[in-house]
């Protein structure tokens, strides 16, 4: 070592055997420094006590101590971090290292080493030999990390003049996960009941580096796992004992697919489970509308149908080409209310109708029968004038009850209205009308004049069949008495029997011709409204006295026509007569 005197002299001095070194120096400021040269310590010696160089204070007549200098040969301790992406607790080629991460490196007497990671990941630090311990700073790595090989805390022997590591420490940020596993009640495909979770179901999820794992549901349904960066999967087990076995997903899949995100949480779809009733029925065309789908009756196609389930969802199904509808519902009773085409009837089943839907079964609804019907319609009115037309003056006879037998048997009766009309929907095919004509709404005695009762028309689906006018006409009559006067004072006393008696119109046409009957009557009915006479062939042996209207006594009409309006009846048209005496008077 070379001392420094206060005077500026230096003296090279060694130490002896047992490290000791003195000097007599003159009064005042000294200095030491040990291996000037750097020759005089082993290579590697690390100073452990004292400082290097040191001023002292000589004092005269006194020993200063120059201090005591201690050294060692170091041990280094090395280490490395890097980011174990897929965390499978080993660097794999492309796994990043760790850089500027701080290391603590505490060594085996205390003394306290702080080094860095380089852009390699790895640090060294030197510290004396023997127990050394090494803190990795978890401020400097990234939050939510989870160390995959190494520990946090490193205890190693460090040997004096030799390497030692410290260990390889990797750190994985992991990609969180989770799932919902529910009971779709409705089959929507959505969850609008919070309290039908699937609890206790096992998932199977194989993450980035082929691991499989499995996972269970909550008792709210949810699940959730930490997984390694990179693609991944999650299947519902459905050997699980819990898994709801006979249903369909409507939501989401049995195996979904998914990235992990380094740091983020994949929310991964929901995945809701279905316990589906089926309901069916059936459409048909009842051509003839007898209430059954007979052979050649077709199918009925492309018709809406709103099926309301158990819990109010509604759907519309469309009934195919064989008429036939199938909606999958939740069990319960089910509301099917069918969209009839315009025009049609039903003739089997109702509408709306309710079937109880069963889980996991088909059940059929009804056969639905429609028809497209036809109207048969037709007109009752008094003909007054009995000249089988309706004139302009002639009006509807309102009230007429008329019976309609249609093609399939069945019987319904309808009535006219104010104007005379009826009408009847009926099923396509021959349809037997009659109109009663002892109806009270009928005069007595009214016989018809136009139209065919009863009658058959063919009714043409969708389609109105006449059935044409009835006229009806109520006939007036004239009659009276041929009588004679045998006593001889103008008032009859014996009918006379089988006097001929014509009836003529207001031409003078002759209308009619009859004869008197035992008591002496006669009578002209079905008489058409007008003007008539009427006209006796003198009986032989009687002398014509009078009759009623004066004038010639064999002629009643020629002087106060006889007028006969509709359902008129005339009487007392009476002739006189006188039997004759010799010679003829």
């Amino acid at each position: 070592m070379a001392v420094t005197d206060s005077n500026g002299d230096t003296t090279i001095l060694v130490t002896n055997t047992t490290g000791d070194w003195s000097i007599s120096l003159p009064p005042g400021a000294a200095n030491v420094d040990i291996d000037p040269n750097g020759t005089g310590l082993p290579a590697g010696y690390v100073q452990s006590e004292g400082t290097n160089p040191t001023s002292v204070t000589v004092i005269s007549g006194q020993s200063t101590d120059g201090g005591t200098d201690g050294y060692f040969v170091p041990a280094t301790v090395t280490g490395h971090l890097y980011v174990d992406t897929n965390g499978n607790s080993s660097q794999d080629p492309g796994e990043p290292d760790s850089a500027g991460v701080r290391v603590t490196v505490v060594g085996s007497t205390g003394i306290v080493v702080n080094v860095v990671t380089g852009a390699d990941g790895n640090w060294t630090a030197s510290v004396p030999p023997g127990t050394t311990v090494i803190d990795v700073n978890d401020a400097d790595i990234p939050a939510g990390s989870v160390q995959t090989q190494g520990q946090a805390l490193t205890t190693v022997i460090a040997l004096a003049n030799d390497t030692v590591s410290g260990g390889v420490n990797g750190y994985f940020l992991p990609a969180l996960v989770t799932g919902h596993l529910y009971l779709d009640l409705n089959g929507n495909g959505v969850q609008d009941f919070i309290y039908h979770n699937l609890a206790n179901v096992d998932i199977i999820v194989v993450d980035s580096t082929g691991t499989t794992r499995r996972v269970t549901t909550d008792q709210n349904g949810d699940w959730s796992i930490s997984l390694p960066p990179g693609p991944a999967t999650a299947t519902v087990d459905a050997n699980d004992p819990e898994y709801p076995a006979g249903s369909v997903i409507t939501e989401g899949a049995a195996t979904t697919q998914f990235i992990a995100v380094a740091g983020d949480t994949v929310v991964t779809r929901r995945v809701g489970f279905f316990f589906p009733a089926i309901v069916t029925g059936h459409l048909y065309v009842d051509t003839n509308g007898n209430s059954r789908q007979d052979a050649g009756e077709p199918d009925l196609p492309n018709v809406s149908i709103v099926v309301t389930s158990a819990i109010n969802d509604l759907q519309t199904v469309i009934t195919d080409s064989q008429g036939n509808w199938v909606a999958t519902v939740p069990p319960g009773n089910t509301t099917v209310n069918i969209s009839a085409p315009a025009g049609y009837q039903q003739t089997e089943g109702t509408n709306p109708s309710t079937v109880t839907a069963v889980a996991s079964l088909s059940t059929f609804s009804e056969n639905d029968g429609f028809y497209l019907p036809g109207t048969v319609k037709g007109h009752v009115y008094a003909d007054l004038n009995g000249n089988n037309v309706q004139d302009g003056l002639e009006t509807g006879i309102a009230g007429v009850d008329v019976t309609i037998t249609d093609s399939n048997g069945t019987v319904r009766t309808v009535t006219t209205d104010s104007n005379g009309d009826w009408q009847a929907v009926v099923p396509p095919g021959a349809t037997l009308v009659d109109v009663n004509d002892l109806d009270p709404q009928i005069p007595a005695g009214s016989v018809r004049t136009e139209g065919i009762d009863p009658q058959i028309v063919a009714v043409i689906a969708g389609e109105e069949a006449q059935a044409g006018n009835d006229g009806y006409f109520t006939p007036g009559s004239i009659g009276g008495l041929v009588r004679s006067d045998t006593t001889n004072d103008g008032a009859p006393d014996l009918p006379i029997p089988g006097v001929t008696i014509t009836l003529f119109d207001d031409t003078n046409a002759q209308v009619a011709t009859t004869t008197t009957a035992a008591d002496g009557s006669y009578i002209f009915t079905g008489l058409k409204p007008g003007t008539y006479s009427v006209q006796q062939t003198q009986p032989a042996g009687y002398l014509s006295v009078s009759d009623v209207d004066g004038g010639n006594p064999d002629i009643i009409g020629n002087i106060t026509p006889i007028e006969i309006t509709p359902g008129l009846q005339v009487t007392g048209r009476n002739f006189l007569e006188r039997p004759l005496k010799e010679p003829n008077t």
